[in-house]
């Protein structure tokens, strides 16, 4: 959790281009984030047909 960091890493200089954050679930992170991409990627390809 980079809010629980030092102060320097709270500002991120990604997150404007991001449609979505996951923090603070430790390595499940990275599965929920693969997860909701999956998702993502569905609904961009079903509002395609």
């Amino acid at each position: 959790n980079t809010h629980k960091r030092e102060e320097f890493r709270h500002k991120s200089f990604l997150t404007a281009a991001c449609w979505g954050t996951i923090l603070g679930f430790g390595m499940d992170s990275y599965r929920l984030a693969i997860e909701a991409l999956i998702e993502y990627n569905k609904s961009k390809e079903e509002d395609k047909e």
